[in-house]
């Protein structure tokens, strides 16, 4: 799909978004009487996890939501936060009518800037303005495999699509150089990996090396990290499809990643079914409980480290052969806590 195309795409959607957004301000300021800024603030921050699960769930199909991707859960959730009796929400439909012809437009010009006071570099083409890191530019570059000559129309197209989910969070890293070249990223995206292996979510991450959707991996032997999206249900799933696949494939080791959210699933009435299966496992080795402030994560648009929440850190392996713990990694990952920069209110 061409560049023009895709900007025709996500003006469409803009308008979905915006539509969404007016909904459900209405719907808990009505319901729950909070202020329309804090309904607002609550929604945006839902916003990126909702479009990431419903792409896990088939909800969302070559970008564009089938069907309403509100989580019910979190809105129950805000109910009892409140002290409120929860109201049924109704479903909040999208139509989405393509375009069908688009041979009379002009393929929009890219101007790209080299910001040298912030080792930035930016992307302006119609209406948006985005900005990366020299480090991740660089790393895009070596990892383009799409149509010659097309590389600046790949990292705007890249950049728009995840700018609109709006989650910048999610890319959010186990400090890249503990990661190491043998290990294969399930959890990814073109913008926050150093792996020469890895899965991502969107069509075009795979104009850039990308192996597709984690949940349609096939498992090889080797060495996996698996740090998901801090979302209960892409977790859920998660820890599904590593154990089987550690049923089916011989020799697979996984570090997994998941926050700390015993507690808060107990407060939202539902069970924390990713920890629940994991921790049952008769292929994990290790756990580790990972204070913030101690193992940060590493931001890729800011090039720092941060804290992000309290981390279950898992072991899993049917290597007969594994002769170590988590200690040699968490050994070196705890070096980086003399990096950490800290950001107020910040949760991944």
């Amino acid at each position: 799909m061409s560049l023009v195309e895709e900007l025709e795409k996500i003006k469409r959607l803009e308008k979905y978004k915006k539509g969404l957004f007016s909904y459900l301000s209405k719907y808990l300021v009505t319901y729950t009487e909070i202020s329309s800024k804090d309904a607002l603030r609550i929604i945006r921050k839902s916003f990126g996890r909702w479009y990431f699960d419903g792409i896990t769930a088939g909800k969302i199909v070559d970008f564009i939501p089938k069907e309403d991707i509100v989580c019910i859960q979190d809105l129950k959730y805000i109910f009892k936060k409140v002290e409120k009796e929860y109201v049924p929400y109704k479903p909040f439909v999208f139509y989405f009518y393509e375009q069908k012809s688009y041979s009379s437009y002009e393929e929009p010009e890219i101007v790209r800037h080299n910001v040298p006071e912030s080792n930035k570099i930016s992307f302006e083409v119609d209406k948006y303005n985005y900005s990366i890191s020299n480090i991740q530019y660089g790393r895009l570059r070596d990892l383009y495999v799409g149509p010659p000559g097309y590389l600046d129309d790949s990292i705007i197209m890249l950049l728009i699509y995840y700018g609109f989910i709006g989650s910048k969070n999610n890319h959010l890293s186990v400090p890249p150089p503990i990661i190491g070249g043998k290990i294969t990223e399930l959890f990814g995206s073109p913008l926050n990996t150093c792996a020469f292996q890895y899965c991502s979510p969107l069509k075009v991450d795979k104009r850039f090396s990308s192996l597709g959707s984690f949940f349609d991996y096939q498992f090889h032997s080797g060495v996996y990290l698996a740090n998901p999206p801090f979302v209960a249900d892409v977790m859920s799933v998660m820890a599904e499809k590593l154990l089987q696949g550690l049923k089916e494939v011989e020799n697979i080791t996984i570090y997994v990643v998941i926050p700390v959210w015993d507690n808060e699933a107990l407060l939202r009435g539902v069970s924390y079914k990713a920890w629940d299966i994991l921790k049952e496992s008769p292929f994990m080795v290790d756990h580790r409980l990972l204070d913030q402030f101690s193992y940060p994560f590493y931001d890729y648009y800011n090039d720092q480290y941060i804290p992000v929440s309290d981390t279950h850190f898992i072991l899993l392996s049917n290597n007969p052969d594994l002769q170590e713990d988590l200690t040699p990694f968490l050994d070196k990952w705890v070096t980086f806590k003399d990096k950490i920069v800290p950001i107020e209110g910040l949760t991944k």
